[in-house]
């Protein structure tokens, strides 16, 4: 059937919209939370998901291996704008 890949993309960018509300809630979050919020079927799921979506540049983020917990980032680019700079420079001045 060819609207099966179609479906696995809706699928997959729904789980990738529902990650990305999370970096805009929590600053650390654990894979097995991210895995039952998102209805991800383990938290090896969620890891591959946010592994993705990091490598993608779609989130900032860092996971821990050993605890298993993922720490959201913000974007790294919002501060290298002339307006933010200015705004940075004028404050320390």
């Amino acid at each position: 059937d060819n609207n099966h890949g179609l479906v696995k993309q809706v699928v997959s960018s729904m789980y990738k919209r529902n990650i990305q509300r999370l970096t805009q809630t929590y600053l650390t979050l654990s894979l097995q939370d991210i895995a039952k919020i998102v209805q991800l079927s383990s938290p090896k799921e969620a890891e591959m998901h946010v592994l993705q979506m990091i490598q993608d540049g779609e989130i900032y983020a860092t996971i821990n291996q050993k605890d298993g917990m993922v720490r959201f980032l913000e974007d790294p680019e919002q501060y290298k704008n002339c307006e933010m700079i200015e705004h940075i420079d004028s404050s320390i001045q």
